[in-house]
């Protein structure tokens, strides 16, 4: 998204759809922002605005990268669900700099502006150019009378003079180039950037479904960190999907708010149709702390024990 400021209001929208497509209204979705310098969460405000639309607003306090996380129970899809901005710095702070340095520059013109009294001063001067002529009168009239060579001597020695002091400076600049290097101290090295890259190597596994537990929701995975982090996920429902069997099939992800227990209403909740939906489960949140676990359930029994393959991956953001 673009630029923000400090301190000004930003007002962040969604539109929610029940599992058919249609809007949902009647709601009552949470959002929260999230700076993502030290992972504060901010309950904000929810207002409908109608036709499935939500909205809630609020002021970052401080420049850095933000967020907005919503959230709501039972089977609906949120629309535009998280949000990365960026408040301070870059183009916003480049044109608010430039209009005040040009309002400046041009204040400072229009406050010299001559009244009416100087202005007919002014007329009065141009009128009578005879006053700006150069006085000629005892310049030689011939080239023999002129002042012999080596008469300015004197002046022309301190100015080059002046001249050779300047290049000096000149090169004292041009021999010391560290003066002019770009400051890439928080650029990461190579061993850096290698270990953000293993940081977010995919993790892969399977979850096995059977006539036992089919209808009761078991737990798929579990992240068990500290700290902010992305965390990308993916499950393979072709086993269900070919037996045609386990009718709606729930997927949950819970995130520990206080780093010791997990809420009972899940963070993310998606619902799989066998046999209707296009398109398995899969997420991704930009910004998370502490612990998270994916959930399944099915609606209805299968026949046989079903392996269902699963991907996850976490980037640490190292805040």
């Amino acid at each position: 998204m673009g630029d923000l400021k400090s301190s000004e209001a930003f007002t962040d929208l969604v539109f929610i759809t029940a599992l058919d497509g249609t809007a949902a209204t009647g709601l009552s979705p949470t959002c929260h922002s999230i700076k993502a310098s030290d992972g504060t969460r901010t309950s904000l405000t929810v207002t409908e605005v109608g036709n499935g639309w939500y909205k809630a607003t609020f002021t970052p306090d401080a420049n850095g990268v933000w967020a907005t996380e919503w959230v709501v129970a039972g089977s609906y899809t949120i629309n535009g669900a998280f949000k990365v901005l960026k408040v301070g710095g870059g183009q916003v702070s480049d044109i608010y700099g430039k209009v005040d340095t040009e309002v400046g520059a041009i204040k400072t013109v229009t406050d010299a502006l001559p009244d009416g009294g100087a202005l007919t001063t002014i007329q009065a001067d141009l009128d009578n150019p005879d006053q700006y002529k150069a006085d000629v009168t005892n310049l030689d009239a011939t080239i023999s009378s002129r002042a012999p060579s080596g008469e300015y001597d004197t002046q022309l020695g301190a100015s080059e003079r002046a001249s050779a002091t300047a290049l000096a400076t000149a090169q004292t600049d041009l021999d010391n180039p560290a003066q002019y290097k770009a400051d890439v101290s928080d650029l990461p090295t190579n061993a850096e950037a290698e270990a953000l890259i293993e940081n977010a190597a995919a993790t892969r596994g399977t979850h096995n479904i059977t006539t036992a537990n089919d209808k009761t929701e078991t737990t798929v995975f579990e992240v068990s960190k500290t700290g902010l982090y992305t965390l990308a996920w993916f499950l393979d429902l072709d086993t269900l999907k070919a037996a045609d069997e386990g009718g709606i099939i729930t997927v949950r992800l819970y995130k520990k708010v206080d780093a010791s227990t997990y809420p009972d209403l899940p963070f993310i909740d998606v619902d799989y149709v066998v046999g209707t939906s296009d398109e398995y489960p899969s997420g991704f949140s930009p910004l998370i702390s502490h612990n998270v676990k994916l959930t399944i359930q099915c609606s209805s029994d299968v026949t046989a024990t079903r392996n269902i393959a699963y991907e996850y991956t976490v980037r640490d953001l190292g805040a």
